[in-house]
């Protein structure tokens, strides 16, 4: 799942227009707000702990993680200025939701966001 998110926010940033939240470089959110094609999207996480992205202009919302699955420490920093520059680094920790005899499995995540 965690590779998946990764793999998701990858493809989405590079082909990216502008980063619109966090609004400023050093700026950090809870939720990234894209535009890409002339849609605004937005990345965050809802009261279950489930990745959601949204197309703001139509309302459409899906989950990237899988059932089984809860994201939780979601953090989007803004690292560059805009323009070409604009690069957001996340961080994120994805768990199981089973509870397994050896405890609950996690694993943490974090990279950088941009165009290409």
């Amino acid at each position: 799942t965690g590779r998946y998110i990764i793999a998701k926010l990858l493809f989405d940033t590079k082909s990216m227009s502008e980063v619109t939240l966090p609004a400023f470089p050093g700026e950090e959110s809870t939720a990234l707000q894209i535009q890409r094609n002339s849609i605004h999207y937005t990345y965050s996480l809802d009261s279950n702990n489930n990745l959601r992205i949204k197309n703001d202009n139509t309302g459409e919302e899906n989950v990237l993680n899988s059932m089984d699955t809860q994201v939780t420490g979601l953090n989007f920093l803004r690292v560059g200025s805009g323009g070409n520059n604009d690069t957001v680094q996340v961080t994120f920790t994805v768990s199981s939701r089973i509870m397994q005899p050896k405890g609950q499995e996690s694993r943490a995540f974090r990279t950088t966001l941009g165009r290409q």
